[in-house]
């Protein structure tokens, strides 16, 4: 079940050599022990009473959010467990603006959203796993905007949301 986080605050680091300012995650007073890319928390989920979905934006963007961070947070071991990054190639994209009240609870393990959607879409849809899914690096095909580490489980899938006509 997905539902909406509201105890969790996301601390500034000081910026590293590369100038990128980071953040640490903090849940009731609890520090995780990884760190983010980014620090600007625009929505936090809770999935299965486990599992943080956290999007997060640059606060270095401008005027329009050129990337959109998705991570997935394990609340047991405190790491990310998975991420992907949406956006950030310079493609010709016309640049977006995050906003959260174009999320969507679709299911208990489906949420949906809207940032710089492919052509012939209505957005995104995360799917949620609930056990992580073993992957080869290419098994699960990712759009030219999306971005994820290299890895050989995923614990959610982001695909475009096509629009029923």
């Amino acid at each position: 079940m997905i539902k909406p986080l509201s105890n969790i605050i996301l601390k500034a680091l000081p910026s590293n050599k590369k100038g990128i300012i980071g953040a640490q995650v903090e849940v009731d007073g609890v520090c995780y022990h990884d760190k983010l890319d980014v620090c600007d928390l625009k929505a936090a989920y809770l999935y299965n009473n486990r599992y943080l979905l956290l999007f997060v934006i640059d606060v270095d963007m401008g005027l329009y959010d050129e990337e959109l961070y998705v991570y997935l947070l394990d609340s047991q071991t405190k790491k990310i467990v998975d991420y992907v990054i949406i956006g950030g190639k310079d493609d010709g994209l016309t640049p977006s603006i995050f906003k959260v009240g174009e999320i969507e609870i679709l299911s208990d393990d489906t949420i949906s959203f809207k940032f710089m959607s492919p052509n012939g879409s209505d957005g995104w849809i995360i799917k949620l796993f609930s056990k992580p899914v073993k992957s080869l690096p290419s098994a699960l095909k990712y759009p030219l905007l999306v971005t994820c580490p290299v890895s050989l489980k995923r614990y959610f899938q982001v695909y475009p949301k096509i629009p029923i006509k």
